[in-house]
């Protein structure tokens, strides 16, 4: 509006200018005439500069929503890697443990039998559960069973807290300013890196089964199922 203005304004200005609110026609002067031209030009770069400032914000914009977006994706997917991760070395960690309760009951039991009476009788028997009794403490004390323990237990829990820590970092944090978020981010992601780092290494059927009771919906939040049944 103003840049409008004032290019009426210099338009006639090599003329006459009409008074507001009167029908006197007032000649210009030269001095008044480069002043208007100035103030025009001032006008029409500063509206330009606006303008340019404008799409510059508009276009920064767009790519920090682009880029806000591609690190919610890369939480999501941590968040997936971590889950597998975590689930697969819980079913592991059950069974280390029953094998440490077998390891532990199983010598007292096979010493019993071994000394039964009623395998008195038969020698076969009592050699071969005396020779179990023996050989399953060594056995137990040079695999180490109670350190790889030990180490899923602590494991598991690590992947399980970084995997809940990517999906608020996805769900709330990915709304505040994008510096913020993508600092966050990094933390977990070399929080992540130390705790690979370990590389525990189950079976590959705890990762198989743990995928599968994953898709099938064994570890999905109540609150998160009882909302898409509202929203349907």
């Amino acid at each position: 509006m103003v840049r409008d203005f004032l290019g009426f304004i210099v338009g006639r200005a090599n003329t006459t200018l009409f008074m507001p609110g009167t029908f006197e026609a007032v000649p210009l002067g030269d001095a008044w005439l480069s002043r208007a031209q100035t103030a025009y030009k001032n006008a029409v770069s500063a509206s330009d500069n606006e303008a340019e400032d404008f799409r510059r914000r508009s276009a920064s914009a767009g790519a920090m929503t682009d880029a806000t977006q591609a690190l919610v994706d890369e939480c999501r997917r941590q968040e997936e890697n971590c889950s597998y991760t975590a689930t697969s070395f819980i079913i592991w960690l059950r069974w280390l443990r029953w094998m440490r309760t077998f390891c532990l009951a199983a010598p007292v039991v096979f010493g019993a039998l071994a000394t039964w009476k009623v395998l008195e009788q038969s020698s076969v028997w009592a050699a071969v559960f005396t020779l179990l009794a023996t050989v399953i403490p060594p056995t137990y004390r040079g695999s180490r069973l109670d350190d790889a323990i030990k180490d899923y237990e602590t494991m598991s829990g690590e992947f399980t807290n970084i995997r809940d820590r990517f999906r608020q970092a996805a769900l709330v944090h990915s709304q505040k300013p994008y510096p913020e978020f993508e600092a966050l981010a990094n933390q977990l992601i070399n929080r992540l890196e130390k705790a690979r780092a370990r590389s525990l290494a189950p079976p590959q059927w705890c990762f198989k089964l743990a995928q599968k009771q994953i898709q099938a919906g064994h570890y999905a939040h109540d609150f998160d199922q009882r909302q898409q049944e509202d929203d349907t």
